[in-house]
């Protein structure tokens, strides 16, 4: 999904831009976060436990696929607090019955890809 704005959470949230400029919710750092409409989006499908939330954040934020690690995953730092609640109900890209999974998550729309970027 080369074109595809990811969720990466955990571990690999920290060095998913290392080798290569690529589209994401949040980034390693919030720091410097430019776009406050984000930490409600990341609290919600982070720590949340409800899935309907959560797919809907991740919709209105233009995310296309997310990344998490269960108890079973060798990922040192595991944030997603309820990685349950998204079996079965968005298509999973990539799972590697280890503990790392990869949902597709359907229906962002430009519109929702133009509100969620920071202007400039």
């Amino acid at each position: 999904m080369p074109d595809a704005r990811a969720y990466p959470t955990g571990s690999v949230r920290f060095w998913y831009d290392a080798w290569h400029d690529l589209a994401q919710l949040g980034g390693g750092s919030e720091q410097g976060l430019l776009n406050s409409r984000i930490m409600p989006a990341q609290w919600e499908a982070t720590l949340g436990s409800q899935p309907a939330p959560t797919i809907l954040w991740m919709q209105a934020m233009g995310v296309d696929a997310v990344y998490l690690s269960d108890q079973r995953s060798l990922e040192e730092f595991k944030d997603f607090e309820h990685p349950e609640k998204l079996k079965g109900l968005l298509p999973v890209v990539f799972d590697d019955r280890q503990g790392n999974i990869v949902y597709r998550v359907p229906g962002a729309t430009p519109c929702a890809l133009a509100w969620s970027r920071p202007p400039g």
